[in-house]
């Protein structure tokens, strides 16, 4: 994983020096490594390293970059490689894409459609459509989340929104398994819809198929808010749930036949089933991060169980994070490849503590017993997940869940024991008609969670706007929780000292004196009496002010006209933006945004390094300022689109 983060936050692709000397490392502690311990756990850590480096350029080096330069209108054509349901309509990719414009093929597009225009496009046509393609940014603030580097991954050029019906040119030659499972998808979700209604049946959908751009925005902020938004992914829960039901049920079917149940080894037997159905899941919801994990977990556990072997949770937990971030390094910086690592490694590292102390008395175990554990279970593994876990979510999401321990009392069992359950029941019963009350009874318990979720946005304290924290601070707390985590003697104890620390430095993250983007000309800022606003002259989407607005620890921001270009900021520095021609007044921090060339008393910034790098921040201590920015032109950003 270091090397990965090594790779990827380097400014310029490594060197030749660099992979030597790493190699050069390794052979010397190779050769060395049968005289002393620690040098053989230094060539472990070596490679490790290195295996990080190597795994980052390969799939650096597989990219085809064809970045959109600027918005154009233009009509596209393209074969439907997805469809996904969206709040207003559908997202389709389309790939093998043909700008007529500029005459030009591109890899892949992501268009939105507004509601039913879209209807009858399936994954395998190719459709032509009217669509306005505009360029996928990197990252709304510096070091955030970075939209179009996943994007960059997956081969997406643009996106954009049709502005006109899409004409099917021809329909899909033969059904695939892809094809299959996409137009199944589908299917499901429009049953949901039409049986459920629009927030229950994308409720729904978002825990059985992983469909989560259908909730209405408010309720997945809800959500978040609340800390429950996790029951909205399938993971772990989900996976399990379907391998135990199909090994349980196939194992009993296979024992009714006396032919097979006196020949065959029916555990085994049942055990490929298991494999194989919870494999079927995996792909009907989407394969998503925190669901390949889980699917590799259970895999390893059925296998263990074929083998007659006992399986070692935490060692497979390391294979499912090698083998994801192998095939796709870049998702070692996404939240849900974060959550969920540290959210399972918690559970199975903090288990032995829970069984010391919840052990029954006596040779018996009665109800009583039962409920009080389960109790203290849910209140034990929601409490250390939320708080090992806590860090990521603000590092991410800049918000805490003041009640999260509370809401997830009620909505972990309700997911767990009716919720999903009922789901895979719909799934069963959807081919014989049968699913329309299963789908009702599982909207009473899903307005029961949304009701929930909005009464307890009204209590005091709801939401705490923490705001940006340092990479330092979280890496000093995870590193202290792995140690805790990894060593099984008194010393790992020394790890909550480490931890210690970092807690206390993610409260001293500094915050910048301003922040400019170019492309919606908005600038950011605090000034002397304390209040801080988006100044713009174009329209700021809610979204975008209520991101920076959370980055900066705060509920909401005032969205003001930018109608001047002098500014005096919190710490007394003053700023000047200069537009075409504008005439040099002194100030602290120039920004040029036309063709004059005002030479700040601190800090200067021309319109070529932002149209270079976008978004700018500035950070200031003392007599000095320094600049934050990102340039991602290794991996995106060189089009061969231009106008």
């Amino acid at each position: 994983m270091v090397g990965i983060v090594f790779y990827f936050k380097q400014d310029k692709e490594p060197g030749f020096w660099t992979y030597s000397i790493i190699i050069s490392m390794i052979l010397v502690f190779f050769l060395l490594k049968k005289r002393n311990i620690i040098l053989r756990f230094a060539l472990g850590l070596s490679l490790g390293f290195f295996f990080g480096i190597a795994v980052g350029k390969i799939k650096t080096a597989s990219l085809i970059v064809h970045s959109l330069n600027k918005s154009m209108f233009s009509e596209v054509e393209g074969e439907v490689a997805n469809v996904k349901p969206s709040a207003s309509g559908k997202q389709i990719i389309l790939e093998n894409v043909t700008i007529r414009k500029k005459r030009i093929e591109i890899p892949k597009i992501r268009l939105s459609f507004k509601g039913e225009a879209s209807e009858g496009v399936e994954v395998g046509d190719r459709i032509r459509v009217r669509a306005r393609l505009i360029p996928i940014r990197s990252s709304i603030l510096p070091e955030t989340y970075n939209f179009g580097l996943y994007a960059a991954f997956d081969g997406i050029a643009s996106g954009g929104y049709a502005t006109s019906k899409p004409v099917i040119l021809s329909k899909a030659e033969k059904t695939t398994v892809g094809k299959f499972i996409s137009d199944l998808r589908m299917r499901l979700y429009a049953r949901l819809l039409e049986v459920g209604g629009r927030d229950v049946g994308n409720f729904i959908a978002a825990m059985l198929l992983g469909e989560t751009k259908g909730m209405r925005r408010e309720i997945s902020q809800s959500m978040r808010n609340a800390g429950i938004s996790h029951i909205l992914c399938v993971s772990g829960l989900h996976l399990s749930l379907v391998a135990s039901i199909v090994f349980i049920t196939s194992r009993f079917l296979l024992n009714l036949f006396d032919f097979i149940a006196f020949r065959y080894n029916v555990k085994l037997l049942a055990a490929i089933l298991s494999l194989a159905g919870s494999y079927f899941y995996l792909r009907l919801s989407g394969s998503q991060i925190a669901a390949t994990r889980a699917f590799i977990m259970t895999a390893i556990f059925i296998l263990s169980v074929m083998l007659g072997r006992s399986s070692f949770p935490l060692r497979s937990v390391f294979i499912a994070a090698v083998f994801i971030l192998s095939l796709n390094p870049e998702y070692l910086f996404h939240p849900s490849f974060q959550l969920s690592f540290i959210a399972v490694f918690s559970l199975i590292s903090g288990y032995e503590f829970y069984v010391k102390t919840d052990k029954p008395k006596g040779k018996t175990v009665g109800i009583f017993y039962s409920v009080k554990s389960y109790f203290y279970s849910n209140v034990y593994s929601g409490f250390l997940a939320g708080i090992v876990t806590a860090p990521v979510v603000i590092n991410q999401f800049y918000i805490f869940s003041s009640y999260s321990l509370l809401t997830n009392l009620v909505a972990v069992p309700v997911a767990s024991f009716v919720l999903m359950p009922s789901a895979l029941l719909f799934l069963i019963v959807v081919p014989i008609g049968l699913d329309y009350w299963i789908v009702k009874f599982m909207g009473l318990f899903t307005e029961l969670l949304t009701y929930m979720v909005v009464k307890a946005e009204s209590l005091p304290y709801y939401v705490i706007y923490f705001g940006n924290i340092t990479p330092v601070s979280l890496l000093v707390f995870l590193f202290g929780f792995c140690w805790l985590s990894l060593w099984f003697r008194r010393w790992r104890f020394f790890g909550i000292l480490i931890m210690v620390p970092g807690v206390i430095l993610m409260f001293f993250s500094p915050k910048p004196e301003l922040i400019f983007d170019p492309e919606k000309e908005s600038l950011i800022l605090e000034n002397k009496e304390g209040f801080c606003a988006i100044y713009s002259n174009k329209k700021v989407q809610s979204f975008y002010e209520q991101y920076a607005a959370n980055w900066l620890g705060r509920p909401r921001l005032d969205v003001l006209l930018l109608d001047k270009r002098f500014f005096e900021l919190k710490s007394g520095r003053t700023l000047s933006l200069n537009y075409e021609d504008s005439p040099c007044v002194s100030a602290d921090i120039q920004i040029n945004m036309g063709k004059s060339s005002c030479k700040g008393n601190i800090i200067e910034v021309d319109r070529d390094f932002l149209r270079k790098v976008g978004t700018i921040m500035v950070f200031c201590s003392g007599k000095d300022c320094s600049l934050k920015y990102e340039d991602n032109s290794r991996f995106y950003g060189k089009s061969n689109l231009r106008d």
